[in-house]
């Protein structure tokens, strides 16, 4: 791909998750004038639903009018607004919590929405070299995670054993639940997307576990320097030991190569976990004292794309199946644009002096449940039509469907105690009464 195509390509990837700083933006502008609305229904129209139509049949040049008009409707209700909010009191940001929803709810309308042909092809995962908005998935969570880790948070932090299997353990649950089903129905899973027995929930695991141990081991020495140190390597041992040929290349006799895409690529995840550690430490002090971070999320951004541009030039391009140093150095720029839309929609909801939305809070507290079900309700849906041969409306309706059930799910589980204790059993996470660490540590990282 030249140089145009990729960034035209980059650009329209970022102009997609732009649409996270719209809707907190339509959220917070919206809050008075559609009082009359339950305010579930409130929430997800404004937070929620705009996502599935900016990532299809309102994507590309068509999201320029739909982006339009929502700012529009914004800057009068704004207006409109100013002086009757004036007198509330103030609150608190909360943009880690918005950060890591987001990037669960933009993954969560895409692995549905892609079996369906209003879904952008070339928005679907690439297999080779390149990148496109489901490359993002794995990476995001990793980084999201990564940044509200109790690492980033808390220096020197002594290694258990112990709590750490007990953390990764719903997740390694999780994944080995997940290869049996798909292996027991024979639902089709794509072998270059993690392996035939690897998946999502097995890598997070394996890079949760490998980053501990090292962050915890080497103590002494920055995440920052640990991550260039393992992306370094592993992009020279990529070359020298002609491993691209080898993950690209047919052979899955073995269950390492079987699985290739999903334990080499932990690689350099583990580098990405390391690296936002490093990042969390640096802005995570900041948010917790409410100082802006909007100059410091821009300089990330500039600095990190211009990595990407730099990479390009030289030859190192993205790679989902890799997790390569041009994909190490793309996810960072990407997440870092998802943190600068959301702290930018999070500066609109704070100025009209508006708590964080319900919806987002309980979709926090219960991320790796919903994300679980929302993978059966796909299941589901493939095995009960044939997606690719539905049209527009009635794509239009289940992805609605979807995303309605699933916002109920964390809206229900989110407000009762009995059933957030059985979750918290189950997967780990937070404590209600520890209302900061409950939007940093929501997934058992």
């Amino acid at each position: 791909m030249g140089w145009v195509a990729t960034t035209l390509n980059y650009v329209e990837i970022v102009w997609v998750i732009a649409s996270v700083a719209l809707v907190q933006i339509l959220y917070a502008a919206t809050a008075s004038a559609f009082a009359f609305l339950p305010k579930f229904a409130h929430e997800f129209i404004t937070l929620v639903l705009p996502l599935l139509f900016a990532m299809t049949s309102l994507s590309g040049s068509s999201s320029i009018v739909f982006y339009g008009v929502i700012v529009t409707i914004s800057i009068i209700l704004f207006k409109i607004q100013s002086k009757a909010s004036a007198q509330k009191g103030p609150t608190e940001a909360n943009i880690i919590t918005t950060f890591r929803v987001y990037i669960l709810l933009f993954t969560i309308v895409a692995i549905l929405a892609v079996d369906f042909n209003i879904f952008p092809r070339h928005y679907m995962k690439t297999h080779k070299f390149g990148a496109s908005v489901m490359d993002i998935g794995v990476g995001a969570f990793v980084a999201a995670n990564a940044f509200a880790s109790s690492d980033a948070k808390y220096k020197n932090l002594l290694l258990s054993v112990p709590k750490l299997l007990k953390k990764v353990f719903p997740l390694l649950v999780v994944g080995f639940i997940r290869w049996a089903s798909t292996a027991g129905t024979g639902y089709h899973v794509d072998p270059t997307e993690y392996g035939i027995h690897w998946n999502f929930f097995m890598s997070l695991a394996i890079v949760h576990t490998v980053s501990i141990t090292i962050i915890r081991n080497f103590s002494r020495t920055r995440p920052g320097y640990l991550a260039l140190i393992i992306i370094v390597t592993y992009e020279v041992a990529l070359r020298k030991l002609d491993l691209y040929d080898l993950v690209f290349g047919p052979d899955r006799s073995t269950f390492f190569l079987a699985n290739k895409e999903g334990i080499l690529g932990s690689i350099g995840l583990t580098a990405l976990y390391l690296l936002y550690v490093e990042l969390g430490r640096i802005l995570l002090p900041k948010i917790k004292s409410n100082e802006s971070i909007l100059k410091d999320v821009t300089c990330l951004c500039v600095l990190f794309w211009l990595l990407v541009i730099f990479l390009h030039i030289i030859g190192i391009e993205p790679s989902r199946r890799l997790s390569n140093l041009g994909y190490i150095a793309w996810i960072a720029a990407m997440a870092m644009s998802f943190l600068f839309f959301c702290t930018v929609g999070d500066i609109a909801r704070v100025r009209m002096r508006l708590t964080q939305p319900r919806l987002i809070n309980d979709f926090n507290r219960t991320m790796l449940p919903v994300f679980l079900l929302a993978n059966i309700f796909t299941g589901m849906v493939n095995f009960s039509m044939e997606t690719h041969k539905q049209t527009s409306l009635a794509a239009h309706i289940v992805l609605i469907v979807y995303l309605a059930f699933v916002s109920s799910v964390a809206w229900g589980i989110g407000r009762n105690e009995k059933l957030l204790r059985i979750v918290r059993s189950l997967f780990g996470g937070p404590s209600p009464a520890k209302k900061t660490d409950a939007s940093l540590s929501a997934l058992p990282f």
